[in-house]
């Protein structure tokens, strides 16, 4: 008989949905529009799980010139061809078997292609969730497997219902044949064969007895009991179905022709009983619900169930499944915007939200900034359990309680598919494949949605990976290394950067998902540093290992060239595998880019004088020694910074050839003997003319000179190369 407690209350999170619209929150009995025909059954063939692609028995594919010459091949080889469409012929000899020909055209692989796994479940059709989450392309890589284990921690369940009955989880310690046997009541006086699940004796030392399949905590007495059935005390209490609606998403029998399609094809469900069929249970009993599965060996804890408050005894509980290496999925809750909910709150917990068909946020999802990942929550089609008279039926229900099963069900997906797989790793796995959906407004991550909405095969077949190293070289022998804190407009650098792969895929230099480098963010940013090597404006490169394995590190070579326009920039790169997907979120990977102001100049005029006063020419032709002369050079701005007089950068004229040459012609009144002056304009903007006059004084000595100036940036740069600019000076 079931006893009540007066201890912390966690309610049942659901939100149940009438066959008129209506909606039930939380402390609420909700109605369900139930399915009582479960037993209909699909004209559709269905496809056996698991199934292997076969070999094509002609692997190779040939083209010829013509078909007389496929023919003469044909005779001439002895090998049978088949003429298939598009001109090609195929052939049970393989391609490195096949005579050498000049009539053959092309030779390739003759792949066969298979439909994605689709269940034959009758009510699939009305399943919404299934295909927006890439379940089947999902299930063609994983259905999962007996020996994966899902802990749904909930109410009771409908334990003969006909789409899960055959799911449930055996305690292999307390199953099997026996000698041993406890008082009545025992197998013998419930006239069974002397078996350990009903033997009354505690074989497996848990001080739980015929434990065999879980265990129900709010059943008789302080520890319960072994009958985990819903509606052994409240048969009437909608709530008493809850366990059986979320055992059947995780994991219903898929692929049988009848009802829905799991989440999890062939997982085993353990069902533990921490609820009342009121939806209600207690702190100690969920605690120790957690603590069974975990000693029991689950690999996903599922649970669709919460408090508000911060609980240390359920943390303990949470933190010792974690240490156990145990995924822990939990539900957000149904109290709308804000108001996350505990265990889900609990630190690496996967907290799931809810969205409806349409990747909207459901209005009563809990948000928040611990919320992980979405699921599909609002009207969902699921098992349901008429306690009352034991049936097998179907229901729509919403809520997070819904969407949780999903994301653990994908959780335990992935565990089959790559056992060594850590919970980080898997956790890590969920996020990155999620979608980004529309409301996420091209956010990587929001509060409403955390990660995005599961996605089953992006998460089994997973690219994600995490900033390794990242360089810059003067060019593409990697051999110096250069700063970027100070370039020049039009320059050209080489960047590296390296990566590690995180995921679970082997990365492809080649192939149809081609592993690169791309501009973020936003993804598909167009560079200005792009240059003409890219694959794209932006899409730098592609790795330039063959293959880089899970774990192993990537190298992404590539050029870029400084544009006009001064500033520092970050320029950010993420990766992904073309044609395919972005890999996870921005990992934050970039160069910090300082570009000096574009400093360039072209001749304009030159002209000589006897004096500053500028007014009588002299000529350069025939000069004497001692004598005084002042040069005018007039220079074009074509660079993209104003020129100014004063400050930082002052303009002036130096001495060529080579640069900062002490001149024979300098004066004192030059700023030094390479420095003749500085330019008369206060400033002298894109496009203008600078002027720079100076006095020169002829050395004793004759001869024929030419004395070269170029415009600098002082403390800056010189103005681009030497543009040949010289005054030729003959000295009698």
């Amino acid at each position: 008989m079931k006893k009540a407690r007066n201890k912390i209350v966690l309610a049942v999170i659901l939100l149940a949905s009438l066959a008129a619209g209506g909606e039930y929150y939380i402390k609420t009995i909700p109605s369900f529009h139930t399915d009582k025909s479960p037993q209909e059954t699909s004209d559709q063939p269905g496809k056996p799980a698991n199934s292997k692609p076969k070999l094509a028995e002609e692997p190779t594919l040939i083209k010829f010139t013509s078909q007389q010459a496929a023919e003469e091949y044909e005779a001439k080889h002895q090998i049978e061809l088949i003429k298939v469409p598009l001109g090609y012929y195929k052939t049970r000899t393989p391609k490195s078997q096949l005579p050498p020909d000049q009539a053959i055209v092309s030779v390739s692989d003759n792949l066969q292609y298979r439909a994605l796994v689709i269940p034959n479940d009758s009510l699939y059709s009305q399943q919404y969730a299934p295909p927006i989450t890439s379940a089947p392309q999902g299930w063609d890589v994983s259905t999962g497997s007996a020996s994966t284990v899902i802990a749904v921690i909930d109410t009771g369940f409908g334990l003969n219902h006909d789409d899960i009955k055959n799911k449930w989880w055996s305690n292999p310690n307390e199953t099997g044949i026996t000698v041993l046997e406890g008082g009545a009541p025992n197998c013998t006086s419930r006239g069974l064969p002397l078996d350990k699940s009903c033997n009354n004796r505690d074989d497996d030392g848990n001080s739980l007895t015929d434990d065999w399949r879980g265990w129900d905590y709010v059943g008789n007495g302080t520890t319960g009991d072994n009958d985990v059935s819903a509606g052994t005390t409240e048969p009437l209490n909608q709530y008493a179905a809850h366990g059986t609606m979320t055992a059947g998403l995780a994991g219903a029998q898929t692929n049988n022709g009848t009802g829905i399609a799991g989440t999890c094809w062939l997982c085993k469900v353990m069902p533990v009983q921490v609820l009342g069929d009121n939806g209600v249970g207690e702190t100690a009993e969920v605690a120790a619900g957690i603590r069974y599965a975990a000693d029991n060996n689950a690999h996903v804890i599922s649970l669709s169930l919460g408090a508000d408050g911060f609980d240390p005894l359920l943390q303990s509980a949470v933190e010792y499944a974690q240490s156990k290496n145990i995924i822990v999925v939990a539900a957000a809750g149904n109290s709308g915007p804000g108001n996350m909910i505990y265990p889900a709150l609990y630190p690496g917990v996967i907290s799931v939200g809810a969205t409806d068909s349409n990747d909207n946020l459901a209005s009563f999802s809990s948000t928040g900034p611990q919320l992980a990942i979405s699921a599909p929550g609002v009207s969902v089609r699921t098992t349901w359990w008429q306690a009352t008279n034991g049936t097998s039926s179907y229901a729509y229900a919403s809520g997070t309680s819904m969407s949780t099963p999903q994301a653990a069900g994908l959780a335990a997906l992935i565990k089959t598919q790559y056992p060594s797989s850590t919970p980080t790793e898997i956790t890590r796995w969920i996020k990155n494949g999620a979608d980004k959906v529309a409301g996420m407004k091209g956010a990587v991550r929001t509060d409403q949605y955390g990660h995005g909405r599961i996605n089953l095969h992006h998460s089994l077949t997973n690219y994600s990976w995490s900033f390794s190293s990242q360089a810059s070289y003067t060019d593409s022998s990697l051999t110096t290394p250069i700063d970027l804190a100070n370039m020049g407009a039009g320059q050209t650098v080489w960047l590296v950067v390296r990566a590690t792969n995180t995921g679970n895929i082997t990365w492809q230099k080649t192939g149809p998902n081609p592993v690169r480098i791309g501009g973020a963010p936003p993804l598909e940013r167009r560079s200005r540093f792009a240059t003409g090597a890219w694959i794209t404006p932006s899409r730098p490169a592609t790795m330039e290992e063959a293959s880089v394995a899970p774990g192993q590190i990537a190298t992404f070579k590539f050029p870029i060239t400084i544009p006009n326009g001064n500033g520092t920039f970050s320029e950010y790169f993420n990766l992904l595998a073309e044609h395919y997907m972005w890999l996870n979120e921005d990992v934050g990977q970039h160069f910090v880019i300082t570009v000096k102001d574009s400093y360039t100049w072209s001749w304009n005029s030159q002209a000589a004088y006897t004096d500053s006063s500028k007014t009588t020419s002299v000529d350069l032709s025939n000069m004497s020694p001692g004598q005084t002369a002042w040069l005018q050079v007039r220079a074009n701005n074509t660079g993209n910074a104003t020129w100014l007089k004063t400050g930082n950068y002052p303009l002036r004229i130096g001495t060529a050839h080579p640069l900062e040459r002490h001149s024979r012609f300098a004066t004192g009144a030059w700023i030094t003997p390479s420095r003749p002056g500085t330019m008369l304009e206060a400033s002298v903007a894109p496009g203008g003319v600078a002027t720079f006059e100076f006095p020169i004084t002829v050395p004793a000595g004759g001869g024929t000179y030419r004395e070269y100036f170029n415009p600098l940036a002082e403390s800056l740069t010189w103005l681009n190369e030497d543009v040949g600019q010289f005054f030729p000076i003959t000295v009698k």
